[in-house]
């Protein structure tokens, strides 16, 4: 999500520092609604205020070292996005990473990746986790629904 421009960057202009949007929140609800169809109809919509739920995800970090092998991944990301979400875990690099992690250090279908190193484009990313051989991957896990 960028955050510019319209209601948000009003309300970022206006709210104490710990009520602001930033990236990577995740809005889980907007005045009750939770399907990404109708949040964007009660913004689009409304003309005064909305009521929104937000999930501030922690980031965390795990080093990854291919060893030959490829990343093993499915990603998924829209081209303004700052994020890219992981749909799918094949054979490769991510796969041993989660084999040998303790359970909270694992990386799993649904998490976002956030951060390649300091690469944060998702084409930096993606060119990032094809040619480096070892990087710090940041990620974060969305809220259960």
């Amino acid at each position: 999500m960028k955050i510019g421009g319209g209601c948000f960057e009003a309300h970022n202009a206006k709210a104490a520092p710990d009520n602001r949007l930033e990236k990577h929140d995740f809005i889980v609800s907007i005045n009750g609604k939770t399907s990404q169809e109708s949040m964007l109809a009660e913004v689009k919509w409304c003309k005064d205020t909305v009521a929104m739920k937000i999930f501030r995800p922690m980031p965390l970090v795990v080093k990854i070292a291919k060893r030959g092998k490829p990343f093993g991944t499915g990603l998924v990301f829209h081209r303004d996005s700052c994020s890219m979400e992981i749909k799918e875990i094949r054979d490769g690099a991510l796969k041993d990473h989660n084999a040998s992690a303790a359970p909270d250090q694992q990386v799993q279908v649904g998490d976002f990746i956030l951060k390649v190193n300091a690469f944060e484009t998702p084409e930096q990313m993606v060119e990032a986790l094809k040619t480096l051989s070892e990087f710090e991957l940041t990620f974060t896990r969305p809220p259960k629904a």
